[in-house]
């Protein structure tokens, strides 16, 4: 015996609508915690500050390709998550200025954490004369109100991290 169920939106009995089915039988999530965000302008670092921590522009995510969705907001340069699970995130950076033959770090802390589980890092070996490009991707667990930073450091006197990196993310599970 088969059943068919005919629904285009599941909602919750307060009416915040968590499932949309489409005409074509995709299923929507409008609510799923998500973020893609960048910077607002370029920034200037120098080294003597050890690690950098991004400051990612909270303010511009209206656009079709910067957002903040489902209850993630931005917290002194943290992403705030609101609901427990797993969540993948990456990074895309560009920083100019790295001196040819050093080095480039980039990690990605979840609530702060500098060892262990609590972070992914990455570290490009011999950056290029002009530019280092870091592209980084993970899987965490997280509880509710946990938060998620990027930080880079380089053993160079000054760099500039460029205003078209990308912080992103998402609840997969």
């Amino acid at each position: 015996m088969t059943s068919t169920l005919k629904v285009q939106e599941i909602q919750h009995t307060g009416g915040t609508t968590g499932l949309t089915i489409n005409s074509d039988g995709r299923v929507l999530q409008p609510n799923l915690p998500a973020w893609r965000i960048s910077l607002a302008s370029d920034a200037s670092v120098s080294s003597d500050t050890g690690w950098q921590v991004i400051a990612w522009d909270e303010t511009n995510v209206s656009g079709e390709n910067l957002y903040l969705q489902g209850g993630c907001t931005v917290v002194s340069s943290k992403i705030v998550v609101p609901v427990a699970g797993i969540y993948m995130f990456g990074v895309n950076l560009r920083i100019d200025g790295i001196a040819n033959g050093n080095y480039l770090t980039c990690q990605i802390e979840r609530n702060d954490g500098e060892t262990g589980n609590e972070n992914a890092a990455f570290t490009e070996q011999n950056a290029g004369a002009t530019y280092a490009m870091i592209t980084m991707s993970s899987v965490m667990k997280f509880a509710a109100s946990d938060t998620i930073r990027v930080k880079v450091a380089s053993p160079d006197g000054t760099y500039t991290i460029q205003d078209h990196c990308t912080f992103y993310g998402a609840l997969i599970g």
